[in-house]
């Protein structure tokens, strides 16, 4: 008997990024550390992301937020561009 079948494997891509502070943006953090970003796809499909930006209220972290959301397009239009190859 074979208990093990029909093998799936897939390909998972973790983009991880720090969080450029200070600048015309101001991106400030509590403690002077870095923040980081990371984006994760699973076989060219967006996952999520998680990150340690802390609270929703802070303005400049909205800036990070479109950041990523544009990073995400990015991203997604590189995978839709080598499946089309």
């Amino acid at each position: 008997m074979n208990v093990l079948y029909e093998e799936e494997l897939t390909e998972t891509e973790v983009y991880r990024y720090t969080v450029n502070q200070g600048g015309e943006l101001g991106i400030r953090v509590s403690n002077g550390s870095d923040r980081h970003i990371t984006i994760t796809f699973e076989n060219g499909k967006f996952v999520g992301v998680t990150h340690d930006l802390g609270d929703f209220n802070e303005r400049s972290n909205w800036y990070v937020f479109k950041a990523i959301a544009e990073k995400i397009e990015t991203i997604e239009q590189v995978y839709a561009n080598t499946e089309s190859k």
